[in-house]
């Protein structure tokens, strides 16, 4: 991946970065007025996944002003791929269009992965961790009796 730099918690990208905040939540920031491609998506993808270390994690999403996300994006941000390592996701959203295009990712792309809209980052982190506490739902067949 092309402008890839990597420091502690932190690696850079292309067009933002990803950090492994204290709390053990991922947070990936997209730079300003962008419209991301495939490609860019792959390489955040590709970010969580060595900060994760092979690991499923909490993740927070926050965009930066004015930076937009094709179909194409959308469709590959809720794939099993680039899902693989995230466990749930939060989206920060700091515009209404930003949130009317968050709202359109939720509802006509399915989610493999629990995943929420906040305009704050501490309510996306509080719901994140508080997920983190709850043990793994366990599906329940009906008993043959």
């Amino acid at each position: 991946m092309k402008n890839r730099m990597e420091q502690g918690n932190i690696i850079k990208t292309g067009k933002g970065k990803a950090t492994m905040l204290k709390n053990g939540i991922i947070l990936v920031e997209t730079d300003d007025n962008l419209v991301l491609e495939v490609e860019d998506a792959k390489e955040f993808t590709s970010a969580v996944e060595k900060l994760a270390k092979g690991n499923k994690c909490l993740l927070i999403t926050n965009p930066g002003k004015n930076t937009t996300a094709g179909p194409e994006v959308r469709k590959y941000a809720a794939s099993e791929e680039a899902n693989r390592h995230i466990r749930a996701r939060a989206i920060i959203t700091q515009s209404f269009a930003q949130e009317l295009m968050a709202n359109f990712f939720l509802r006509f792309n399915a989610q493999i992965i629990p995943t929420k809209l906040f305009h704050h980052r501490e309510k996306a982190i509080k719901w994140l961790l508080g997920l983190s506490d709850k043990k793994p739902q366990v599906s329940l067949q009906k008993s043959k009796k």
